[in-house]
């Protein structure tokens, strides 16, 4: 607690100190301040003011007292609070002077507590109490005029209807009174064991509650979707510096000569192979999923287990086997696929999934760079982000289930993490017809006869033809005469296409040719599997119809053996299926289709 040198307070107790210098400085010029109220008016007390505000640094202190003391107060509590100082901590200065005003008797508690009302309350209202307060704490200190005791700093705070505050680090929350009593005691423990650290305590007791239960907002568990939803109520508990070295303390046994840096910007682990474990820098939802695996494994699963993965695959690795999320046992398979493929296979696949999620993480950004002004404002970030985990998933699923190609980093290298964020972000804003593919930046449908396709171009549509129908299980021999008709026409430059690209990567096209009778043939349609779902086909056929099929019948053919590509043509494009003309392309039956003439021309966008 604070000691009184002659008319100074020092604020000695640094175990409750907080982080900021500068919030260090406003709590002790507040408490300053209160030890010399009653001599503000003399000489003396004047002189011990001027001090304090050269102290703090802040001149206009001194002209904010001198209008009176309830108006200092109110100054103070608005300057600790300002919206504009981003400062996580000083929500402790501002729970201080609640202390203060609260512990002031009659006439002049009544003055001071009057004195923050309006502050207090546009505090409670304002952006930056959602993010330092509970939903539920928030509302009680609203109901309640809550004002907490000196003492209870640190603890458990009994409250009304059986529930307690809990102030985690700079944050208050509510939680069950069970809970707050285990936590309680085990932040104040064995007080005998003068070698027992109190942030030490502090992780046993995150750890003696389970996260979900303790950590709560309207007294609704939180799941891991919430944690999407609402990352602001985890960061500042996961960043506290103690949370992070006692995750760090966990991964101290994975190599005996790991190194640990003090400093809580560059906290790392280095490993024997010199690749760096960097805790800082995960996301808030992989340090969630991480405190929560050291929680439920014990001390040999992880060293057996996760010693010679990190020391193999370093940051990669770890982030790659935190995506499990919830899917423990998806998490032993990553281990698995990491023990038995060659490790320069594995280091590819982590470092691939790694992009994917760096995608993920930037997704808002990319909406402001590259999406119209005001997309970001109506395109959920929160399923594209969804949308780019899920695909880095099916990626770890395909090689977890043995399919492993001879040339993984070779087929790696064609999954592109940019155009996964186009192809998810594309997807979102085709829920919002306002949004359409052209209006992206670096998006383009360009109308080509087959001879002036670029060579690049043609090798990487026949690839992107042959991939997306080997994906379809079609038979050797089917698959062998669509790709030989699909090389021919371009070898011999028939017809003309129309093709959809994405910063000069071609992701989706459609040929045309010129029938004897009159109509037009269409064919060979092909669209990414990284944009599948999203609104860049229905763009591409959408131009190439309007041009090509308004004023005379399209002809083409579908595959008798895939219903459900035979609905898409009929319900969606328009189709009319020719059941008694039939066509055979390898071992495969083909039904003829026709689609009627659909009027006027629209010219193709430039």
């Amino acid at each position: 607690m604070p000691q009184n040198e002659g008319m100074r307070f020092e604020w000695t107790d640094q175990e409750h100190a907080p982080e900021s210098l500068q919030t260090v400085k406003v709590r002790d010029f507040v408490k300053n301040v209160w030890s010399i109220r009653g001599s503000l008016d003399t000489p003396e007390g004047r002189e011990a003011f001027d001090r304090l505000c050269e102290d703090v640094g802040k001149d206009e202190f001194d002209e904010g007292f001198r209008q009176g003391e309830t108006e200092a107060y109110q100054w103070a509590f608005e300057e600790i609070v300002s919206p504009e100082n981003p400062d996580l901590n000083l929500v402790s200065a501002t729970i201080d002077l609640l202390y203060i005003l609260q512990g002031r008797v009659g006439e002049d508690g009544s003055r001071a507590a009057h004195a923050v009302k309006e502050p207090l309350q546009r505090f409670i209202e304002s952006p930056r109490a959602n993010y330092l307060l509970s939903i539920q704490a928030k509302e009680t200190i609203r109901q309640e005029s809550l004002f907490l005791e000196d003492e209870a700093l640190d603890h458990t705070l009994p409250i009304r209807g059986g529930k307690r505050l809990f102030k985690f680090g700079d944050r208050l929350f509510e939680c069950a009174e069970d809970d707050g009593v285990r936590v309680n005691a085990v932040i104040n423990g064995d007080e005998s064991d003068v070698e027992r650290e109190r942030e030490l305590r502090e992780i046993s007791s995150l750890r003696s509650v389970a996260i979900r239960d303790l950590l709560t907002d309207s007294d609704q568990a939180l799941s891991d979707t919430d944690i999407e939803k609402q990352v602001v109520l985890f960061q500042d508990i996961f960043l506290q510096p103690y949370i992070l070295r006692g995750i760090e303390a966990d991964f101290a046994h994975l190599s005996s000569d790991d190194r640990f840096n003090d400093t809580f910007n560059q906290q790392r682990v280095e490993s024997r192979s010199k690749s760096y474990l960097k805790i800082h820098e995960l996301s808030t939802q992989e340090l969630f999923y991480l405190i929560r695996f050291l929680m439920t494994k014990s001390q040999r699963e992880v060293t057996e287990r996760l010693k010679p993965f990190a020391e193999k695959f370093g940051q990669d690795g770890l982030r790659t086997f935190l995506s499990t999320g919830d899917d423990l046992s998806f998490g032993e398979d990553i281990l698995d696929v990491s023990e038995r493929m060659p490790e320069d296979s594995v280091r590819a696949l982590f470092a691939k999934y790694a992009e994917i999620v760096d995608a993920a993480q930037s997704s808002a950004a990319y909406l402001v760079d590259n999406f119209p002004a005001g997309a970001a404002s109506i395109i959920s970030e929160e399923k594209i982000t969804r949308q780019l985990l899920s695909k880095g998933k099916e990626l770890l699923a395909r090689y977890e289930k043995g399919d492993v190609p001879e040339k993984i980093p070779e087929e790696l290298d064609n999954i592109k993490a940019d155009i996964l964020l186009f192809g998810a972000a594309l997807k979102t804003a085709g829920e919002h017809e306002q949004i359409k593919f052209e209006d992206v930046k670096g998006t383009e449908i360009a109308s080509l006869q087959t001879k002036e396709i670029p060579p690049a171009d043609r090798e990487a549509m026949i690839a992107l033809f042959k991939q997306i129908r080997e994906n379809d299980k079609y038979s050797p021999e089917h698959l062998a005469a669509l790709e030989q008709g699909f090389r021919e026409a371009l070898e011999k430059n028939i017809g003309r296409f129309y093709v959809a690209k994405y910063n000069g990567t071609v992701l989706a096209f459609v040929r045309f040719e010129d029938l004897p009778n009159g109509n037009v043939y269409a064919g060979s349609f092909t669209a990414s599997q990284d944009v599948r779902g999203s609104t860049i086909g229905s763009a591409l056929i959408e131009e190439a119809f309007m041009r090509e099929n308004a004023d005379r019948t399209l002809e083409a053919v579908v595959f008798s053996g895939n219903p459900r590509l035979m609905e898409y043509h009929t319900k969606v494009l328009g189709h009319e299926i020719l059941r008694d003309k039939t066509l055979k392309i390898g071992d495969a039956t083909y039904f003829k289709m026709i689609r009627r003439p659909q009027g006027a021309t629209k010219s193709l966008a430039a």
